[in-house]
């Protein structure tokens, strides 16, 4: 019996493939692959797609779980299984790539290691496998700063991210913690995720499940927005620190994307980088994600892939800011 624990990254069709899982529970039961929901453990909390409150909740950050339910969730869930008899426990949440105790005692990658010892040390399962999905890093910072910018009121441009949270890019550190603390780290690709257009799919093909019973993801979940809606959203969050405001103000900005005003002004995909800063973001990234064990975890000459297919957004001009902003009075 053996516990899969996917742990990111985000951006990388996580909301998607969680999704899916958490409507075709059954069915995965049906192929001895248990993807376990909240209520099954503990009936009295309401279910989420994914177990975000297990990795959050071991931090004290969950409004779920506490650090003992957790501890809790994780021993029932192995005497479940084993009275079921299932195959393979399936836990998903991007947040485990990002979690880290210790309040602010030491460094971040001690704090990291703290988190996934407490893990390990709650887990009852002997064989745990590790899935990690990757994407190239300068599309990953994008899609990773952008979201932030989406869901928080972080005010720090791109370049300050990426100074900010080295640690979300060091893949072969945090796989070289995982393999240490827990188990075998398989590291899957993005671009081979979405080769086909299944994601879901191919995700767990690569877990050993086959015949997923939905054909075709219609709609990809949690799509970033372009660059200038981030910067206007960034610009919003100069002023505005009320969580249920800029939670609004993001779902306008998500239909503003949608309409032909917008698509018209803002033409071509963009990007915050052109090609020669693509690659100094990189060698700064490469940098700072150095291992003292043997070649590494994952392939750098994936990650390293450039798009020089996309235009560099070259920030907002007045113009843009009352087109915007005409758009969301008009919503």
């Amino acid at each position: 019996m053996q516990l899969i624990l996917h742990i990111g990254t985000h951006k990388t069709g996580t909301t998607t493939i969680q999704q899916q899982l958490s409507a075709q529970r059954q069915w995965l039961k049906e192929q001895g692959c248990w993807y376990p929901s909240y209520k099954e453990l503990f009936p009295d909390v309401d279910n989420h797609y994914s177990h975000l409150d297990l990795a959050k909740g071991l931090m004290g950050q969950s409004k779920k779980f506490t650090v003992e339910q957790v501890e809790e969730y994780f021993f029932r869930l192995h005497q479940i299984a084993l009275q079921n008899g299932y195959q393979k426990v399936l836990i998903s949440a991007e947040a485990f790539y990002r979690a880290a105790l210790g309040n602010n005692e030491g460094s971040i990658w001690d704090r990291k290691e703290n988190y996934i010892k407490k893990l390990r040390s709650i887990i009852k399962f002997d064989d745990v496998r590790v899935v990690l999905v990757l994407r190239p890093y300068a599309s990953y910072l994008e899609s990773l700063y952008s979201e932030h910018v989406k869901v928080t009121a972080y005010k720090g441009d791109i370049l300050r991210f990426l100074r900010e949270y080295p640690d979300r890019f060091c893949h072969d550190k945090q796989c070289e913690l995982w393999s240490k603390h827990i188990g075998e780290v398989d590291v899957l690709y993005f671009e081979d995720l979405i080769e086909r257009g299944n994601v879901t799919a191919n995700f767990l093909h690569a877990l050993g499940i086959s015949a997923f019973p939905v054909n075709e993801e219609k709609k990809r979940a949690n799509v970033a927005l372009p660059p200038p809606l981030i910067e206007m959203k960034r610009l919003f969050n100069q002023v505005e620190q009320d969580r249920g405001i800029l939670n609004k103000y993001a779902k306008m900005l998500a239909q503003v994307a949608k309409l032909d005003k917008f698509t018209a002004r803002f033409e071509g995909a963009k990007s915050f980088f052109d090609v020669a800063e693509q690659e100094k973001v990189i060698q700064k990234i490469l940098s700072e994600d150095s291992i003292s064990t043997g070649s590494g975890f994952v392939d750098k000459e994936r990650l390293t892939k450039v798009n020089n297919k996309k235009l560099k957004f070259e920030g907002l001009s007045q113009r843009d800011v009352a087109l915007i902003s005409s758009l969301l009075l008009s919503l």
